[in-house]
């Protein structure tokens, strides 16, 4: 009996393929779906099995000269495999194996998914073909995992900048915490004879993760908005929104990475150093938005 080569094992085997019922979930909901093989014609191999994996994992790039060093780590917050088909073969055509998982119910400490520029948290399902005679074939497949944050009481937050013992900007919010897809309020009161160019308005996200001994920040601007020196009423609160959307990452912290969030103010001060407010909120999914997003998946 001749041992098939590799080339024919790969022409024999076309395609793998992972068919989730639900792109989005959130805590205790069931992943399930199917594995599709399609083959060419009878194929062996040493088994199928599917992996349910959530993790966080950094990776850090470090330049030095002609010489690059990659730092990674990871937390594995659960993995469970289903083997869907013991060794044997397959006749040519389409094969569905059916899988079914659970994610981890509030109590386990899973946080929504993420993607940053240095850090993740990932939710996958990954389905493998075992094959003795050429590298495994693999599909990955990504899911959107949502956790409702812990609501915090309201309370009102109030910071502001001086310049020479005076104060010269007030910022006040009267809550820190904010559903993603609701707008951030504010509102802001520059000083009678401040001059400046504009006032800038800013919602900063900032990233900082470890690998191993190193430590990286990053941040990036999620929405800002300008006023005009022409536009501000000196002395008088002014009242102003910034939008935020469910594309936004969710603040977090965990020991390998974490992600704050940040209102900022700024005074653009002509011929001057600007003066600035930074007021730390919290951004996150709520739970009335988790039901409405899972009513309207299931809402044929």
């Amino acid at each position: 009996m001749n041992t098939p080569s590799i080339h024919e094992e790969c022409v024999y085997m076309r395609d793998v393929e992972i068919i989730a019922t639900k792109t989005q979930y959130k805590a205790g909901e069931t992943v399930e779906g199917h594995v599709i093989i399609k083959c060419d014609d009878d194929f062996k191999h040493n088994g199928i099995h599917i992996t349910f994996k959530g993790r966080e994992h950094t990776r850090i790039v470090v330049s030095t000269g002609k010489t690059t060093h990659v730092h990674t780590d990871e937390h594995v917050y659960f993995e469970d495999t289903s083997y869907l088909q013991e060794a044997g073969s397959m006749q040519a055509g389409e094969k569905r194996l059916p899988f079914s998982f659970q994610f981890p119910d509030n109590s386990e400490g899973t946080l929504s998914s993420y993607s940053g520029r240095n850090g993740w948290i990932e939710y996958t399902l990954e389905a493998v073909v075992e094959i003795s005679w050429a590298s495994d074939l693999k599909e990955k497949k990504d899911l959107d995992f949502r956790q409702a944050m812990e609501k915090l009481p309201q309370q009102l937050q109030h910071q502001c900048a001086e310049r020479d013992g005076y104060p010269v900007l007030d910022v006040e919010i009267e809550n820190n915490s904010f559903c993603l897809g609701d707008p951030v309020s504010l509102r802001f009161r520059v000083a009678h004879d401040a001059k400046i160019r504009e006032v800038r308005v800013e919602l900063k996200s900032d990233e900082i993760v470890h690998a191993g001994k190193l430590e990286r920040n990053s941040w990036k601007t999620l929405a800002k908005q300008s006023i005009d020196d022409d536009e501000v009423q000196r002395g008088v609160w002014m009242d102003i929104q910034l939008d935020t959307d469910e594309s936004m990452q969710a603040t977090f912290n965990r020991p390998i990475i974490r992600n704050e969030v940040s209102l900022k103010v700024t005074l653009n001060i002509p011929w001057g150093q600007d003066e600035s407010v930074e007021i730390p909120i919290t951004l996150g999914f709520c739970n009335n938005q988790l039901e409405k997003e899972t009513y309207d998946i299931f809402d044929f």
